[in-house]
């Protein structure tokens, strides 16, 4: 079942849910205490939406930094890896074919693997930290050729110090979640605004019914919409391998360059 199947389902669901309590309240609330209700309540629903849309833009604020954060760390490390390919060209012989198979092997299980392992675990796989200390281990005891490449080395020597750092960056913000008091603000406000149109004032059952079932509605698609913001890299709204998959590209790109010009 599609993301966006379950999200429709649970919009629609909540709202035919509110149907028949706000059939319920119509018929078992007493009447004067609806009336009572509508006149006095307007106050109490007006505090109620403001705390949702504070917990809507807390809960939207929180979740977008953290997916500005994961794009930016996810762009660092494909590129130090693109450069670290570069690099492994100019090496030359067996010690830069290793090294590139490194790389390609080290994309193809972020991009592959690890991506949908942060979405369920929010946790990178021990594998993607062996290659990236395999590629570590094969740079430091390459010796730069005597054709004065000591500049590039030192260079390449901190690339890997890049795709580390942003490694553990984006290792960080996989286990980042919009935390739990956000969410029961949000929540119970949310469950405020549905539940008072059940229960307010003494319009006929359909009106009712309508606006128990829009206002249910309503709350339930932010509330599925902000749950799609969870985590940076899960969810339909994440950080998606595109820049992992660039640089896998990228890779047969600097490869048939350096066939050009051997």
């Amino acid at each position: 079942m599609t993301p966006i199947l379950v999200a429709c389902l649970a919009v629609f669901g909540a709202g035919a849910t509110a149907v028949p309590a706000a059939l319920l309240a119509h018929r078992y609330v007493p009447r004067r205490a609806r009336h009572e209700l509508g006149t006095y309540g307007g106050l109490v629903s007006g505090i109620a939406l403001g705390l949702f849309m504070l917990s809507v833009g807390a809960v939207a604020a929180y979740a977008l930094m953290d997916l500005d954060a994961g794009e930016a760390s996810t762009t660092r490390e494909a590129s130090a890896v693109t450069e670290a390919y570069w690099y492994a060209h100019s090496v030359g012989g067996q010690e830069g074919l290793q090294m590139r198979g490194l790389l390609r092997e080290y994309v193809t299980e972020v991009t592959n693997v690890e991506w949908p392992f942060m979405a369920t675990a929010g946790d990178l796989t021990d594998r993607g930290w062996t290659l990236v200390d395999d590629l570590r281990y094969r740079i430091e005891i390459a010796a730069p050729k005597p054709q004065g490449p000591a500049e590039r080395y030192s260079r390449v020597l901190g690339t890997m110090t890049d795709i580390a750092s942003a490694r553990r960056d984006r290792q960080s913000l996989a286990g980042s979640y919009v935390p739990a008091m956000l969410w029961a603000a949000l929540i119970t406000s949310g469950l405020l605004v549905a539940v008072l149109p059940i229960v307010r004032g003494n319009p006929s059952p359909v009106t009712r019914a309508t606006l128990a079932f829009v206002s249910t509605s309503a709350v339930a698609f932010v509330i599925v919409i902000a749950y799609q913001l969870n985590g940076p890299f899960q969810g339909v709204i994440s950080v998606p391998p595109t820049a992992f998959e660039r640089a896998a590209q990228g890779f047969d790109s600097i490869d048939a360059h350096w066939a050009r010009h051997p």
